[in-house]
């Protein structure tokens, strides 16, 4: 691992061991102190959950699903074409039918999948069924990235793993069911500075739906102390849904796709202002095109918290500034 990684890991995790008092000069101010609630939209008498914390806000948590844009980039009806072969397609509705069936293998706790492979899963909790689990399909060229969550399991995100945890404390509740929203819509914008700007080389962007199941379940996040006046924030989220996009095929090691193109990465990023991640692991050197590929299209200052643009000269700056931000997000405000 290299220094600067390591840096960076240990300023997040001094993060982990500290245990926030509040201050004598906030603690009559308790009643303002911010509060979730989770419960089933289809079972009003059912239990409700509860969270109150000081760093959680209005934002991340009540303004990243949007249900009209959801619904008008669900998978569409008919043939989807392959992305390098376009007399190739399988219809919509049995690449659903294969996610339906993967639901059901998955709840029943089998770590094989009849029609998947798995390709990450750190981030998925099997005991509570909820997290994100990324899959490939075995007999078509699409990745499917998997989000669940219920109103227990989203108001602990700790439970996903480290990372859950510090994102959600660095970004006023964030989780990754939540910045999944943003793939799309942030991928459209990518797609349109593209066209617009001439940068540093060319780079190139899978196709991506949402998709949801049949008879999906909904539960509903309110909040109260979010603003000034004391109004209730109220917001439906799906149980379940998933990200659909095309397979890029890449066998060149990151090793090599960092020492070709590590530093005009960079500063693409840059041109981008950092709206999109700078991972090396995010970009593939496509083995049938030839082409940059940029595959995880999260907004970048969501997931990290940021208010605004994201500045950097290098690397190095950069996981300094994310450092500093998680130390003081999570320690000192």
């Amino acid at each position: 691992m290299s220094i600067k990684k390591k840096l960076f890991l240990l300023l997040i995790s001094l993060t982990l061991f500290v245990y926030q008092t509040p201050s004598e000069a906030n603690k009559h101010k308790a009643y303002q102190t911010q509060e979730i609630e989770t419960r089933w939209v289809d079972d009003s008498d059912g239990v409700s959950y509860y969270l109150r914390a000081n760093h959680l806000r209005e934002e991340p948590l009540f303004n990243s699903f949007d249900r009209s844009y959801f619904d008008s980039h669900l998978l569409p009806n008919g043939p989807i074409t392959f992305r390098n072969h376009p007399e190739q397609s399988v219809d919509s509705s049995k690449l659903s039918q294969e996610i339906e069936e993967l639901m059901v293998e998955l709840r029943e706790g089998q770590k094989e999948f009849t029609n998947f492979t798995i390709l990450k899963d750190r981030e998925f909790n099997r005991d509570e069924f909820a997290g994100l689990i990324v899959l490939k399909s075995n007999n078509y060229p699409f990745v499917v990235k998997l989000f669940i969550e219920n109103p227990e399991s989203f108001l602990h995100p700790e439970h996903k793993g480290f990372r859950h945890g510090c994102m959600s404390k660095m970004t006023g509740g964030l989780n990754r069911y939540l910045a999944g929203f943003s793939r799309i819509s942030n991928l459209e914008f990518a797609q349109q500075f593209v066209n617009c700007q001439k940068l540093p080389l060319k780079l190139d962007f899978p196709r991506k739906w949402f998709w949801q199941p049949k008879n999906n379940r909904w539960f509903e996040l309110s909040g109260i102390n979010f603003s000034e006046h004391g109004q209730t924030l109220s917001t439906q989220l799906p149980n379940v849904y998933a990200i659909i996009a095309d397979e890029i095929v890449c066998h060149k090691r990151l090793s090599q796709i960092r020492k070709t193109h590590g530093r005009l990465i960079f500063r693409l990023c840059q041109e981008f202002k950092f709206q999109i991640d700078p991972n090396m692991k995010n970009f593939r050197l496509e083995d049938e095109t030839k082409k940059l590929v940029l595959i995880d299209t999260e907004h970048f200052p969501s997931v990290l918290g940021f208010k605004g643009e994201i500045s950097a000269d290098n690397y190095f700056s950069l996981h300094i500034k994310m450092g500093l931000k998680a130390i003081y997000d999570c320690w000192l405000s």
